[in-house]
């Protein structure tokens, strides 16, 4: 099947003013008839939700083995499903996946491109929603219509907050078939900033972090705390984007304080998923679990 990366090009690109990251309206569209057609087990409408006390919501993408198990729902059930029980007598835990979305981004897109990435038999993937914002965006001069549903996060502390209480949430429907561990963070743009960051600063939400097309300079790597084994991290950026040579910079200063890192470098790429995302950072997804493994 084609890779949902290679049709999903959504132009996130850095904007001239606050280097926030947009798509079009008429991209937007064909993105997601893109998805659409890209024929996954799920339309994106039909992804279930972990409902927030905050009032908000985490999409999550289930293992095909434990979903299997559990009650077949599509449409505006599934969206208000609040009660799926996990398959009874399945042994293995699965890892989880914490999807953080980008800016003028939306946690369904996070779900289907990092669960494709990955393969969705890797583990769940949980993508928590960010703060709407609709208002319009100015993209290089331009303002640009606002996304209903688009999403961006005030900070760190929001996606801590939505993170964890998804996690716990998730366990309580699927039990022992979610690992008791912390989530692998994955994210692009300010999704990958918050992966990075949560990573280095929380190892009780991430455990590990794959970043694509993150701004992250090298001042803010800290050292790990003595006796402490530090968390990998998997960077993914383009020659084009804006934080290229930070990337760079950010893994030196990584390897230096004995985290494990690697980088992936796309050759002419900007701000952007390349036409080959899924099959090119697939080996993350290994190289995170070989380096998680006692």
């Amino acid at each position: 099947m084609t890779s949902l990366a290679r049709r999903l090009r959504l132009a996130h690109r850095p904007a001239a003013s606050r280097g926030a990251a947009v798509a079009t309206a008429a991209t937007a569209a064909a993105a997601l008839i893109a998805l659409l057609a890209a024929g996954p087990a799920h339309a994106f409408w039909d992804l279930p939700r972990l409902w927030l006390s905050d009032g908000s919501y985490a999409l999550y993408v289930a293992p095909p083995a434990v979903a299997a198990g559990a009650a077949s729902r599509s449409g505006a059930d599934a969206a208000d499903d609040s009660t799926v029980p996990g398959p009874p007598g399945t042994a293995r835990a699965y890892p989880v996946v914490l999807a953080l979305h980008g800016m003028a981004d939306r946690p369904d897109w996070a779900c289907h491109i990092w669960s494709t990435t990955a393969g969705p038999e890797f583990g769940f993937f949980v993508c928590p929603h960010g703060k709407l914002r609709a208002a319009p965006t100015i993209y290089r001069g331009v303002a640009r219509p606002g996304f209903p549903t688009a999403s961006a996060w005030s900070g760190a502390g929001q996606a801590k907050a939505r993170g964890l209480e998804a996690l716990g949430l998730l366990r309580g429907r699927f039990g022992a078939t979610v690992a008791p561990n912390a989530a692998v963070c994955v994210g692009f743009s300010q999704g990958a900033y918050l992966s990075i960051h949560l990573a280095l600063h929380d190892p009780t939400v991430c455990r590990a972090a794959i970043a694509a097309m993150p701004f992250f300079k090298a001042e803010w790597v800290p050292r790990p705390p003595p006796g402490v084994r530090p968390p990998p991290i998997y960077l993914v950026t383009g020659t084009r984007d804006v934080g290229y040579r930070h990337v760079l910079a950010a893994r030196d200063r990584l390897a230096a304080f004995g985290y494990p890192v690697e980088v992936k470098v796309f050759a002419g790429l900007g701000h952007d998923w390349a036409p080959d995302f899924s099959a090119a950072v697939h080996p993350a997804f290994d190289w995170v679990a070989a380096t998680l493994a006692p």
